[in-house]
C-alpha cells in the first residue's frame, strides 16, 4: 500500500463497502486527500477514513417526475433530484461530488449556486446531499475552520 488509492482499495475490499463511498480524511485540516497521494509523504497526523452513504440517491421526497435541469452537471433529471432553498434543482449525488470538491479550502460559508449565485449553506448542503454521519462530521469541521479563515480574514 503505497498511495491513498491503494489503501481505498484495501479498506474497500476489508469492510465490503463499494471504494467510492470511502474517502481519507484529514478532518482537523478540512483535507480529503486524492488517490494519487503517497501515503509516506503524510504527517503523522490523525487521517481518518470517512464512510459515505451509499444510498444518496433513494427518493428525496421530491421526485414527482416533472424534468428538470440539474444546475450543476447540466444533466435532465425526473428522479433522484432536491430543489435548493434558491429554486434550483440538482442531485444528491452531483451536489456531493461538488461539495466534496469546493468545500474544502473555501473563503465563504457555503457554496454558491453554480446558476444564480445565493448562497447555500452547510447545513443545507448536508441535508440536500444526505450525508452520512461521517460526512457530516467532517464537513462540520470544513465549517469550523472556514469560519475561523473568514475571521482571521477580517
Amino acid at each position: 500500500v503505497k498511495t491513498i488509492g491503494d489503501l481505498r482499495d484495501l479498506l474497500s475490499a476489508k469492510i465490503k463497502k463499494p471504494r467510492d463511498i470511502l474517502l481519507i480524511v484529514d478532518r482537523e485540516k478540512g483535507i480529503i486527500f486524492n488517490d494519487d497521494t503517497e501515503i509516506e509523504t503524510l504527517n503523522a497526523t490523525p487521517n481518518e477514513m470517512m464512510i459515505g452513504n451509499e444510498n444518496r440517491m433513494t427518493a428525496t421526497g421530491e421526485d414527482d417526475e416533472t424534468p428538470v435541469d440539474d444546475v450543476i452537471s447540466n444533466k435532465r433529471l425526473t428522479v433522484g433530484k432536491c430543489k435548493m432553498w434558491c429554486g434550483h434543482w440538482t442531485a444528491p449525488n452531483s451536489l456531493f461530488d461538488w461539495t466534496k470538491e469546493k468545500l474544502p479550502g473555501a473563503l465563504t460559508e457555503g457554496l454558491p449556486c453554480p446558476k444564480c449565485s445565493k448562497i447555500w449553506n452547510i447545513d443545507d448542503l448536508i441535508e440536500k446531499c444526505k450525508m452520512s454521519p461521517d460526512e457530516r462530521l467532517f464537513f462540520k469541521s470544513v465549517e469550523t475552520i472556514i469560519k475561523r479563515n473568514v475571521e482571521l480574514a477580517k
